[in-house]
């Protein structure tokens, strides 16, 4: 039956197909209903006498039962209710009402698919909301079990019950997404979370469509992805050559100390002759014993006393290059640091075994401390400035941070960047020293000293700028400009008939000395200017006698074209009167501290006598530095030397006053010699 359309309602779409159907206590139709078992189709005609109807008999209620009509089998829901009797003696009756199923069973075929998607699929979904500040979960769906250790049935009785799966952290994490309020304004969320029981990184990403709505959540499994991530992270973070964390890593360690409030020191090591080692015996040579400084740091900080627990109170790393970098607790203050940086310098003072060498490969140590202001980056520049403190000290020592450190770093930075400016509008010029006979004064050479006058800066002193240029590898540039300006000085003086033979001296660079194409640029140098390039005298620094093998190549190299070379500073400490014998030098120029304590030492003068005699019998020109006094002069007359240079026989001019200087030339009352006198021998 149609029920027809209400009165009051004009013009309704359509009736509702609904049917009405009446039963007796024994299923019989009563009150003119059409008979309904009947109608059934015989598989559904068997589940209404087996389950159906028994169960409507026993319960009274019976809903959403789908079943088929007639013989086109018309899908069908049927809802059923007991109606009790009006009298005492009657026995009531059932009533049922049933509607076309099609469309209904449709949609149940799609939620049950739906459903059997979602408990099949690797994650699961969850409706959260927060109500009194506590987690409600409305609906709870997928492998839940798999991913968190509780089934949805358990969160959705106990929510409790998802929190105490999860971390303490990512407890914080979801309570604090699910927790955003109108005033963020937020619409979607991303947390990470660890599951205790099954150890699985979830991601719970959520979202609702207004402020206020519940939020829908989506928890995916990303175990593998943040294993993956983390192994590309620990790529990311360490070096290739020692293992060590790099300078990304050492930075994410440094801001982590820094949040955790403890003090702890940065201690900043640098190798004092690695280039050399690199360049001498190969970079394969110099990676193995990078790897070996790495692993003495690891074991020197094991085993100390200062520290224990190796990963969690200290880390090595390695900055870059031949730089490292120590991070450790200090408890103790700036005294327990400078005791652990006295303890690692001579540690990695030790020999290292490197094939058929053994190595010595001293450190430089920065040390600076943090405090509740310092940053990760500010501690590293601390720490490094008071490592070139250091190395500026001597090398192979330590030096804690101070405040004036900086200053003086900035002050170097800006004098280097004056440098580079004055380099390039040719501001750093030659001055002129002559190399005079002792008794006659007659000038045998010139040595060019290089000299600046800065505009802002005024003139700056040689020992500043030459070491700022050395740090900053500005000094084969300023070395090359130089000489190249008094090469062309010195032709011109030739030109002039104010020179013969004499000869010009410059200073080379250790760093010059590892390029290999130098002989060619100075042959090059001397070819534009017009100059003999027997008549450059190329001096390198007595401490420059401990040479690898190819700067030893690059000198043999200067000789053979033609340059004359000389050891200049000869006797500060760094070598022995050995060593004349194995360079490819032709001149040897005496320190001025031999010259200067020379009237009250008996040590400097036997020293200067012995070098004189070693210098003779391999056929060397010996000056002697730093000559004042005619006393000295006397004095270094009477042991031999021939040649000085110092202020007594002139100071270093600028180029325009040189002709003045060689047309006064003079010999020294009382110093030439008796006709029996020693002769110069070697006299151009």
């Amino acid at each position: 039956m149609s029920l027809p359309d209400h009165p009051g309602m004009p013009g309704a779409a359509a009736p509702l197909p609904l049917r009405i159907w009446r039963l007796d206590i024994h299923g019989e139709p009563v009150h003119g209903s059409p008979p309904f078992a009947d109608q059934l189709s015989p598989g559904c005609r068997a589940l209404w006498d087996l389950t159906v109807w028994p169960t409507l008999k026993r319960r009274g209620v019976a809903d959403e039962v789908a079943l088929e009509l007639g013989a086109a089998r018309e899908p069908v829901l049927t809802y059923w209710r007991h109606v009790p009797p009006h009298t005492e003696a009657g026995e009531g009756h059932y009533i049922g009402v049933s509607v076309p199923g099609r469309e209904r069973q449709a949609l149940l075929k799609r939620l049950h698919l739906a459903q059997r998607s979602l408990d099949t699929m690797p994650g699961a979904v969850l409706r959260l909301s927060l109500r009194h500040d506590v987690l409600c979960i409305d609906y709870a769906g997928g492998n839940l079990l798999d991913l968190v250790g509780v089934t949805p049935d358990q969160v959705t009785e106990a929510p409790a019950l998802l929190l105490s799966a999860l971390d303490s952290t990512g407890r914080e994490a979801l309570h604090r997404a699910v927790s955003y309020g109108p005033e963020e304004r937020r619409q979607h969320f991303n947390v990470l979370v660890r599951a205790t029981r099954t150890q699985r990184v979830v991601q719970v990403s959520g979202s609702r469509a207004f402020t206020g709505d519940p939020w829908d959540c989506v928890l995916t499994d990303v175990s593998e992805r943040e294993q993956l991530l983390a192994e590309l992270r620990q790529v990311a973070e360490t070096d290739h050559l020692t293992r060590l964390p790099n300078r990304r890593g050492l930075l994410l360690q440094i801001q982590q100390r820094l949040a955790l409030g403890r003090p702890f020191a940065v201690l900043f090591l640098n190798g004092d002759r690695f280039k050399q080692v690199n360049s001498g015996l190969g970079h394969p040579v110099g990676d193995v014993l990078l790897r070996q400084v790495g692993e003495r740091l690891r074991q020197a900080l094991r085993e100390g006393d200062e520290l224990t627990a190796w990963e969690e109170r200290a880390v090595a790393a390695r900055h870059g290059g031949d730089e490292f970098v120590l991070l450790a607790d200090a408890e103790d203050g700036e005294p327990g640091a400078q005791a652990l940086a006295a303890r690692l310098v001579r540690t990695m003072a030790q020999p290292y075994p490197v094939g058929d060498f053994e190595v010595v490969l001293t450190v430089s140590c920065g040390l600076a401390l943090a405090d509740a202001d310092s940053t990760a980056e500010q501690l590293l520049r601390d720490a490094g400035t008071a490592m070139h403190e250091a190395k500026r000290s001597g090398r192979n020592r330590w030096v804690t941070f101070r405040p004036a450190m900086q200053e003086r770093a900035a002050s170097a930075m800006r004098m280097e960047a004056r440098l580079r400016q004055a380099l390039s509008d040719d501001q750093v010029v030659p001055h002129f020293q002559p190399i005079a006979c002792v008794w006659t004064g007659r000038v045998h050479g010139l040595e060019a000293l290089a000299r600046w006058h800065d505009p802002v800066l005024g003139t700056v002193s040689p020992v500043q700028f030459i070491a700022v240029a050395e740090e900053s590898g500005q000094i084969g540039r300023l070395s090359e400009q130089v000489m190249r300006r008094a090469c062309r000085h010195f032709v011109q003086w030739q030109r002039d008939g104010l020179l013969e033979r004499q000869r010009l001296s410059v200073n080379l660079s250790r760093a010059q000395l590892v390029d290999r194409s130098l002989p060619r640029r100075l042959l090059d140098l001397v070819g534009e200017a017009g100059l003999d390039p027997e008549l450059l005298q190329l001096e390198i620094t007595e401490s420059m006698a401990m040479l690898d093998d190819s700067e030893h190549d690059v000198l043999a190299e200067l000789r053979a074209a033609g340059f004359r070379l000389s050891l200049d500073d000869f006797g500060t400490g760094h070598s022995s009167l050995a060593v004349l014998n194995t360079l490819p030098v032709h001149q040897v120029k005496l320190d001025r501290s031999f010259v200067r304590e020379l009237a009250t030492s008996a040590y400097h003068g036997a020293v200067i006598q012995a070098a004189l005699h070693v210098a003779d019998a391999l056929g060397l020109e010996v000056v002697a530095e730093g000559v004042e006094h005619e006393d000295q002069a006397r004095r270094l007359a009477s042991l031999g030397c021939t040649r000085a240079q110092g202020w007594l026989y002139g100071r270093p001019v600028p180029a325009d006053e040189v002709p003045a200087l060689l047309h006064r030339q003079r010999p020294l009352v009382g110093l030439l010699p008796a006709a029996d006198g020693p002769v110069d021998r070697r006299a151009p």
